[in-house]
């Protein structure tokens, strides 16, 4: 366990400790959905909602699609269920009609609730691909405008883990907002984007929300999330390991390797420059980057760089792909 360039309230060994738990248990938990399998799960929802309403009953609704997931679900959907474009709207408060609301997973029912409180149709059909079936009990339970309630796959729900603290409490991922359920699904990633984990902090009581599961190399959102300008396409050289979790909270770079249970935090330099690697995968593209952020002569820099790129690699932050 190590803190590398620590920030100016570093957590003790035993937060470290702690925390490296918390990180490891949720990555075990975590669903990766790619692009070939989000394909096969919007085949499968296609499937259930013509179970439910054949092709002609489709014919009478209006799909929205909450953004931005549900564009890329919709988007798929409407090829399996052949939806003319006029059945394809952008604001549910236009529709007065049938209304199927499309998603790539709901973990609380918020937005869906969101949506919801804006649409005049008294019939109204939740499509996702992921959720629990409790979530889904819930929304029918409570929403009598929602006659369906359909998910492609369902997600676990996430054991509440005994972590030790000064108090000995347990902790357990926390959703902000429980609209229909009290419990938390596990962790899912996309290719596309990792819907945000709340996590409750068992020494300061925090609900922390800056972790991502997902490497930035298979997940866009994580991705861009980096703060990493787009540069030109170059051949991927360098990659972050799959193992890998990363942390932004208050300015510092977190990096926890949940195979060996070490974390290490980085600042300003180090920071920027894990992020121009992870992002890019090269490094004279991460060179330009650093370029315009310090004021140092090139030769300098990357001599710093190749310094940063060694400890990186020593520690398994870092690898060739």
């Amino acid at each position: 366990m190590s803190a590398s360039d620590p920030p100016q309230n570093p957590l003790t060994s035993k937060q470290l400790w702690v925390k490296s738990l918390q990180l490891q248990q949720l990555r075990r938990q975590l669903i990766y959905v790619d692009y070939p399998q989000a394909e096969r799960d919007c085949e499968a929802l296609a499937v259930q909602l013509l179970t439910a309403y054949p092709a002609e009953g489709l014919r009478d609704f209006t799909f929205i699609a909450i953004p931005r997931g549900g564009l890329i679900v919709l988007g798929m959907l409407s090829y399996w269920l052949d939806l003319a474009p006029a059945q394809m709207a952008a604001d549910a408060s236009t529709v007065s009609g049938p209304l199927c609301v499309v998603d790539d997973c709901s973990l609380t029912g918020l937005r869906f609730k969101q949506v919801l409180a804006r649409s005049p149709s008294a019939h109204v059909v939740f499509a996702h691909l992921y959720s629990h079936p409790d979530l889904r009990r819930g929304i029918l339970e409570r929403e009598s405008r929602v006659r369906c309630c359909l998910a492609a796959r369902d997600l676990a729900v996430m054991p509440g883990g005994q972590c030790p603290s000064p108090h000995e409490e347990t902790w357990e991922p926390m959703p902000l907002t429980r609209a229909y359920w009290s419990g938390a699904a596990a962790p899912i990633a996309f290719a596309w984007s990792e819907p945000v984990i709340h996590v409750r902090d068992p020494f300061s009581g925090q609900v922390e929300s800056g972790w991502r599961f997902a490497s930035p190399q298979r997940c866009t959102k994580n991705r861009v999330d980096l703060g990493v300008p787009l540069g030109p396409a170059a051949p991927r050289r360098w990659q972050a390991p799959e193992d890998l979790v990363v942390g932004q909270l208050d300015g510092v770079l977190w990096l926890a390797r949940t195979l060996t249970g070490a974390i290490h935090s980085f600042r300003e330099l180090a920071a920027d420059a894990w992020r121009g690697l992870a992002a890019y995968g090269d490094e004279e593209l991460t060179l330009d980057f650093l370029a315009e952020r310090y004021p140092l002569d090139r030769a300098a820099l990357q001599a710093k760089l190749a310094e940063i790129m060694s400890q990186f690699l020593a520690e398994g932050l870092l690898e060739a792909v």
